[in-house]
C-alpha cells in the first residue's frame, strides 16, 4: 500500500479522537527462516483504522512495541507460521485487544491456536 492509503496518527489523544469514526484492529505474522514463497525469518505487525493502515510513525512503532510485550510475539519462529488478528476496543481508561493467533507448519493444519484478551495500553 502506499502512504497515501495510510493514515497518519500522532498520539494517543489523536487516536481516540478517530476511535469515534473507526474500528481499531491489528494483525500480524511472524515466518520461519524458510518456507514455500520466502527465504528469512521475520515479524510483520500492522495496526488499521477501520480499512486503512496505520501510518509509520513513532507512535505506530508504541503500539506494535506494546503489542509485542503483551502478547510475546516472538521475532522469528523455528518452524512455522504465526499468523494473528485482533480488535482493540476502549475499556475505560485503557485500549483492550481482542485477539486470536494460529501456528502451523506451512501446508498444514495449525497445532497451536490461542485466544484472549488483554490491555495494550493504559490511557492516562
Amino acid at each position: 500500500m502506499n502512504s497515501a492509503e495510510s493514515i497518519a496518527v500522532a498520539d494517543i489523544e489523536s487516536l481516540l479522537a478517530l476511535l469515534d469514526q473507526f474500528d481499531l484492529w491489528v494483525k500480524w505474522w511472524v515466518r520461519c527462516e524458510v518456507g514455500p514463497d520466502w527465504i528469512g525469518a521475520g515479524r510483520s505487525i500492522q495496526f488499521y483504522l477501520g480499512e486503512r493502515p496505520l501510518a509509520d510513525t513513532a507512535f505506530h512503532t508504541y503500539l506494535k512495541s506494546e503489542l509485542v510485550n503483551v502478547l510475546g510475539i516472538p521475532e522469528r519462529c523455528e518452524d512455522a507460521l504465526i499468523f494473528g488478528e485482533g480488535d482493540i476496543f476502549r475499556k475505560r481508561t485503557v485500549l483492550e485487544v481482542e485477539y486470536e493467533w494460529w501456528e502451523a507448519v506451512p501446508y498444514m493444519y495449525p497445532r497451536e491456536v490461542q485466544a484472549g484478551k488483554a490491555v495494550l495500553v493504559a490511557i492516562s
